[in-house]
């Protein structure tokens, strides 16, 4: 086979694999992949909080729910688990809005 003709074939055959890639394994992805950015958010919250406590790092989010709580003051306490499950919440929503508008792009 001629290498001129070889180059193009394979030219074609690339573009047309990174169609069919476009067509038909990014939709079939499309729900795993919004499942585990909910789990990786929700996760990273978690360990982030946690670290907050354990390092007891000034003016954060985790050491202020500790503080609350050595000092039983529950009603701190709920405030700051509603900031903290409202936040989650916020940056959970805008990661799944740039995840469906990048798959609405590529689709």
């Amino acid at each position: 086979m001629d290498q001129d003709v070889f180059g193009k074939w394979r030219g074609c055959f690339v573009f047309l694999l990174g169609i069919a890639f476009a067509i038909f394994l990014i939709p079939g992805i499309y729900p795993q992949m919004l499942s585990s950015a909910k789990l990786a958010m929700g996760l990273s919250w978690k360990s982030g909080i946690a670290a907050e406590l354990i390092g007891q790092v000034r003016n954060s989010i985790g050491y202020q729910l500790m503080d609350a709580k050595v000092s039983l003051d529950m009603g701190e306490v709920f405030a700051w688990s509603i900031i903290m499950i409202a936040l989650s919440k916020f940056f959970e929503l805008l990661v799944l809005y740039v995840l469906k508008k990048f798959f609405e792009r590529s689709i």
